[in-house]
């Protein structure tokens, strides 16, 4: 087994063990209430990880930032196990679809982490990484909540829409 594979093996388990667990352990214990608090630490998180991205997003405009927000989204993905491929919907659109997760046991039938704390992560990092683009980020579908693949969406906006 190659380096990188056992790293990601690494990485897969402390999300699993240090993020996955106490938090539905707190779900459990404590209720809807947590998800408010997990949901700004998220954000916190990600802004701070959108802004590492930066400098080498700094030159990305138009199309090409399109592109880099793809980047991030494999980069910040990869690093915990999670792979997907990219469809061109249009110029300013793509999906990217995720066919397995290394988590779906610990999530399977919770897509409240998926869907809600997903979200979070997509937008605050894009946003964060790429303050003179809009860039929409939004999940479609989760394996989570039963559905056949997890699917984002990233759209590229302009002025004019």
């Amino acid at each position: 087994m190659g380096i990188r594979r056992s790293m990601e093996r690494v990485s897969v388990l402390l999300f699993d063990t240090l993020v996955l667990r106490p938090i539905f352990l707190a779900d459990r214990f404590l209720g809807e209430g947590v998800w408010n608090r997990l949901d700004r630490a998220t954000a916190v998180l990600s802004r701070g990880a959108g802004k590492a991205f930066r400098s080498s997003a700094a030159a990305a405009g138009g199309l090409h930032a399109l592109s880099a927000a793809m980047e991030l989204v494999d980069r910040c993905e990869a690093m915990v196990g999670v792979r997907g491929g990219w469809e061109i919907v249009d110029e300013k659109t793509v999906l990217r679809q995720v066919p397995a997760c290394p988590f779906l046991h610990r999530l399977s039938g919770h897509p409240t982490f998926c869907r809600r704390l997903g979200l979070t992560m997509g937008k605050e990092a894009l946003t964060a990484a790429f303050p003179n683009q809009k860039i929409e980020f939004d999940i479609l579908g989760t394996l989570s909540a039963g559905d056949p693949c997890c699917t984002y969406r990233l759209h590229l906006r302009d002025d004019s829409n």
